[in-house]
């Protein structure tokens, strides 16, 4: 993370490609970035297209998230997960930052996976350019966490 960074510190909404092809949405939570998001921040653009799409219908939840994150009660569950749901029932995949409490750790984890998957081939050439900048070696559907060095 580039200390001097204006992104410092904000909960940014920012999204990478597998080798795939397929999509991923991630919340900063303050937390770092790749150096690809920090350096062409900001994706207004990409979050707008991404609200705007239609759903593609509903969200899996990831099984492992009790082990990331500690739900005081069902309302405040649901509430995490409403924040993440838009971008999973589009066809994406959806992160969060794992420690809050450490803005320069760069550790993520699976909130919520689409049970339709969007596809980069799927979106206009803008939208394809910019996204092709981030990417992750990995397939997203293989992924329960990661660390922001991955993403490049």
């Amino acid at each position: 993370m580039d200390l001097d960074s204006p992104y410092q510190f904000l909960d940014l909404d920012w999204f990478f490609i597998d080798v795939d092809g397929h999509l991923a949405h991630v919340c900063s939570g303050g937390g770092k970035l790749p150096i690809s998001i920090a350096e062409n921040y900001p994706h207004d653009f990409l979050l707008t297209i991404f609200r705007n799409l239609p759903s593609l219908g509903k969200a899996d939840i990831n099984p492992m998230l009790q082990k990331y994150v500690a739900f005081k009660n069902n309302k405040e569950r649901e509430q995490y997960l409403n924040s993440f749901s838009p971008m999973t029932q589009r066809g994406l995949y959806s992160f969060d930052k794992s420690d809050l409490t450490r803005s320069l750790d760069g550790k993520y984890h699976l909130v919520s996976s689409p049970k339709i998957t969007l596809h980069i081939s799927m979106l206009p050439p803008e939208v394809v350019l910019q996204l092709s900048k981030t990417k992750i070696n990995r397939r997203i559907k293989e992924v329960d966490s990661f660390d922001v060095f991955e993403v490049s």
